[in-house]
């Protein structure tokens, strides 16, 4: 059956009142109004906006993955660290750093903005090891070719803002070779949810398996993630990430 000849069929079937929308998206799913509907995970909101969340109690993580469509896998809350000699003393009294830590004297240094809803705070401790924390828990950087060239673009705005911050007095190491030592890996739902909240766990081999509801902007939509600590340099990683593609 051709796409224009599908259309009008439902659009006659939906104004008899034979079918109604289960989910609007690029790939639509319709539900047949005289067949009764199972206890589904979702049911159609008025008007066919998005999708309700109708019972999350006893779901399986597993029926979440199955029953929604999800997008490309991404990562967010990256925590990744290097060593570069000398770098705590050079930067100890520059500009840019916001706060020592009484306890420990490490050096929290001003955010560095990596564009829309992602930034990075970089940390300098005594022993000349540099921790950074990106965040961009609304902004995920996707797993795909494009992606990756978007996070490792970010990482080279935070290298620049450090070697200006040490007036490029030290070597710090190129991107490639920064550690990874967690980040939240996972997908987010192609389609928009609303309902009660969700917040699934499931521990399995040492990681910890979850999904909840994560609003972005005015909608919300299901992210399934785990946290992972590689412990691996950028490069490596990403291109072990990039493998199982």
């Amino acid at each position: 059956m051709k796409h224009g000849t599908f259309r009008n069929n439902i659009s006659v079937l939906r104004r008899r009142g034979l079918v109604t929308t289960a989910i609007r998206s690029r790939l639509c799913f319709y539900w047949v109004t005289c067949v009764q509907k199972p206890n589904a995970l979702w049911a159609m909101t008025n008007g066919g906006r998005g999708v309700v969340v109708s019972s999350w109690a006893g779901r399986s993580l597993l029926e979440v993955l199955k029953r929604l469509p999800f997008g490309e896998r991404c990562v967010h809350d990256i925590r990744l660290f290097f060593e570069a000699k000398g770098v705590y003393e050079k930067i100890l009294n520059s500009y840019v750093v916001e706060k020592t830590v009484p306890a420990s004297n490490d050096l929290v240094l001003k955010r560095v903005d990596l564009g829309v809803n992602r930034s990075a705070r970089v940390v300098v401790h005594k022993n000349d090891k540099v921790s950074i924390e990106i965040g961009s828990s609304l902004n995920p950087y996707h797993l795909t070719d494009e992606g990756l060239v978007d996070l490792v673009a970010s990482l080279g705005k935070i290298q620049n803002f450090i070697e200006i911050s040490v007036s490029y007095s030290c070597s710090i190491p190129p991107v490639s070779r920064w550690i990874v030592s967690s980040w939240h890996f996972g997908k987010d739902s192609l389609v928009e949810v609303s309902g009660k909240s969700l917040n699934l766990t499931v521990h399995e081999a040492a990681k910890v398996l979850r999904a909840y509801l994560k609003s972005i902007g005015n909608k919300r939509f299901v992210r399934v993630e785990r946290i992972e600590k590689p412990k691996e340099d950028v490069a490596s990683i990403l291109s072990k990430k990039l493998e199982e593609s």
